[in-house]
């Protein structure tokens, strides 16, 4: 059986990439036991530590109810199996098991062969945390750990008049503390879960995308090649390939088109050669201008297809995680305060972006806008306060000449923020060099529309592109613009029943002009008995910022 390249491929790759991850995993999850192991020991002999400092005066006194009752207390402590006390001959003097005391330990079990060895020999004086440690599982076959910290005979112990130890004496007993695994097995045993989960899940999603982008930019294109190469060697010299890419294999495929259009090309002038030459070049002429316009006409409505499907694939992917972890980072309780409302600013633009993306898709297939009471002079605002940090606003001078008095509108805020954004950023593209902006607002005089009115003192649009400013695609920036962001402009604010004009001169600047109707056709009945309900949902609605465009849309 062939396997196609992009199946090899995608093996081949995914192969390593599974052994790279496995032993990540592996490697991950041993780190962590190790982590997690090395602090419940630390845990322990912290509180074998505090046990001894809290009892060592009831101990000098002879006060032993005093003393086991503080180690009860202590055993009562979540996780807390068992709290003992052992002399020096290995007799259990108290247990918070009343059933071991007075009961000789079994130097060989695990509870002493950190200490005696598996063989019972003699006692080690002093010993690490690590080599005091010890796991097993206790009669009720539940994995435990243990600690044993000696008790050594210090000069206070050996001078008591209450039990006096020989002053030779080095070990005058143990304390053994015992506390449950079961905590610790279930966060090792979790973490391995959500490691293998979220492993076989970006084994999928690289698999997946591996493959997709293997059949998109090297499988199709070899295709094309194939099928090319058959039709050429069947005399079909009509046959085009469309490139995929910008990349060696397009330029291989417009080899392919240069080369089959040369040898039509040969073919046609023998066989016209009889024909009127001027007749024929003009009739040529005539049909590849007619067909290089139905061409580029056609490939401006795939472009936007592609333009429409890379944005929701290439921007929601990342837009996904910095929702995510912005939302872990302001359920953090330790989260300054002054950096709490930064972080609220970034989870809100990131709600806004994707929004925008949002609608955006909605746009391409003629959605009608979400509308709700917004603020025209707050819409504006809020936009320009997205825009003012931006490195091509610094040397621009905002003027704002809003008119209070305007009424609520029902617009959708997150389209019409766009149209805003998309002006602004052609305003401020024309003054490189720094000029004044103007924002405008104010009621038409027919009482039924809202005036914006956004002025630049630019360099201004020549006269023969006015016309075309607004058709998709169409840009003077040659190597930044798509001509998209003014013609999803217009049809916005179509959508909304309004209407967008410009007025330019060269040297002198630009002015876009967007009249929004105060009342939609359907919205007019209910506007009519509740205006007083509108402005004051207007004043309380949440601001544009929480969700808006993706990204500073690609002026015209």
């Amino acid at each position: 059986m062939r396997l196609s390249l992009t199946t090899k491929f995608t093996l081949i790759t995914g192969v390593v990439l599974v052994t790279a991850m496995i032993l990540f995993t592996y490697c991950s999850i041993q780190s962590l036991e190790g982590i997690i192991l090395d602090e419940a020991i630390k845990d322990i002999d912290n509180l074998s530590e505090t046990i001894l400092r809290t009892t060592y005066h009831q101990m000098l006194e002879d006060d032993r109810d005093q003393a086991y009752q503080s180690i009860e207390e202590v055993g009562f402590q979540k996780g807390v199996r068992r709290i003992r006390l052992i002399d020096k001959d290995g007799v259990i003097r108290y247990s918070t098991l009343a059933d071991e005391i007075g009961v000789e330990v079994d130097k060989s079990g695990a509870s002493c062969n950190m200490c005696h060895g598996k063989n019972g020999d003699s006692p080690l004086v002093a010993a690490s945390s690590m080599s005091r440690s010890r796991s097993f599982f206790d009669s009720d076959g539940k994995e435990v750990m243990g600690m044993a910290r000696g008790i050594y005979n210090q000069p206070t112990c050996s001078s008591a008049s209450c039990h006096i130890h020989p002053p030779g004496a080095q070990l005058l007993g143990v304390l053994d503390v015992t506390v449950s695994m079961e905590e610790m097995t279930a966060q090792i045993s979790g973490f391995r879960q959500r490691m293998i989960v979220s492993t076989l899940g970006l084994l999928l999603t690289l698999a997946l995308s591996l493959y997709f982008l293997t059949s998109r930019f090297v499988h199709r294109p070899v295709r094309d090649l194939l099928a090319q190469t058959r039709r050429l060697s069947r005399g079909d010299l009509d046959g085009r390939i469309e490139p995929s890419a910008r990349d060696e294999l397009g330029e291989l495929e417009e080899a392919f088109n240069e080369m089959t259009g040369n040898l039509r090309q040969v073919r046609e002038e023998l066989q016209d050669m009889a024909s009127s030459l001027e007749t024929k070049v003009e009739q040529r002429t005539r049909q590849i201008h007619e067909m290089q316009g139905r061409l580029v006409r056609s490939e401006k409505l795939a472009s936007l297809g592609e333009l429409v499907a890379g944005i929701a694939h290439e921007i929601n992917n990342p837009l996904t995680g910095i929702m995510v972890f912005s939302s872990l980072i302001l359920e953090d309780t330790r989260l300054p305060g002054a950096l709490r409302e930064d972080m609220e600013i970034i989870h809100r633009e990131t709600l806004r972006c994707s929004g925008i993306v949002r609608r955006l898709l909605e746009f391409s297939r003629e959605a009608p806008p979400h509308k709700s009471p917004e603020s025209i002079n707050h819409l504006l605002d809020s936009t320009l306060h997205l825009l003012e940090n931006q490195a091509t606003f610094h040397d621009i001078a905002i003027a704002r000449c809003y008119d209070s008095d305007l009424p609520p509108i029902s617009v959708d805020g997150n389209q019409i923020s766009q149209v805003f954004m998309n002006i602004l950023l052609n305003a401020a593209q024309a003054m490189p060099g720094g000029g004044t902006l103007t924002l405008e607002t104010e009621q038409a005089g027919d009482g039924e529309h809202i005036v914006i009115r956004l002025r630049d003192t630019g360099c201004g649009i020549p006269e023969e592109n006015l016309k075309r400013i607004f058709d998709p695609f169409f840009t003077t920036k040659e190597e930044a613009g798509t001509g998209l962001g003014l013609s999803v402009s217009y049809g916005i604010v179509e959508n909304h029943g309004g209407k967008i004009e410009v007025f330019s001169r060269l040297g002198e600047g630009t002015t876009f002009t967007v009249m929004l109707p105060l009342r939609q056709p359907a919205d007019a009945a209910e506007l009519g008995e509740e205006g007083g309900e509108l402005a004051r949902i207007s004043n309380t609605s949440a601001p544009v910022g929480a969700s808006g465009p993706a990204d500073s849309p690609t002026p015209s």
